[in-house]
């Protein structure tokens, strides 16, 4: 069982890159790598409003109220399998515009010196 430790996108992306390689003729070792490389992978997202984390109980109604008034909308995270915020802008287009500059960020730490490009481990 692979527990990516996030939500379902990088886990379909892990699992059609395994299969991927797999038909493609990839040894297992090359087939756990890719397993193995999923699990570093980051996820990001906002919610326009705090009443759904309120009311599924992530945060108190204070930090609801207080979080409206200001208009904060919180950048999240998975962290180890929980939700955790990780940065608060006061928009939601601030946190849209921040969720970009993170996923430009990732992709091109993803893609730096000597970084292999998608499939580049079995693709020799």
């Amino acid at each position: 069982m692979l527990d990516s430790r996030t939500v379902a996108l990088p886990l379909g992306f892990a699992v059609a890159d395994v299969l991927d390689a797999r038909d493609a003729g990839a040894p297992v070792e090359m087939l756990e790598q890719i397993v193995r490389m999923s699990t570093a992978s980051s996820v990001y997202f906002a919610v326009p409003s705090l009443e759904q984390p309120r009311r599924g109980g992530r945060i108190s109604a204070l930090s609801s109220v207080l979080g409206s008034l200001l208009n904060v909308k919180p950048i999240l995270t998975i962290d180890q399998g929980a939700i955790c915020a990780l940065e608060k802008p006061r928009s939601f287009a601030r946190a849209q515009a921040r969720l970009v500059a993170l996923a430009v960020r990732d992709a091109r730490a993803d893609q730096g010196p000597g970084a292999p490009g998608r499939h580049a481990l079995w693709r020799r």
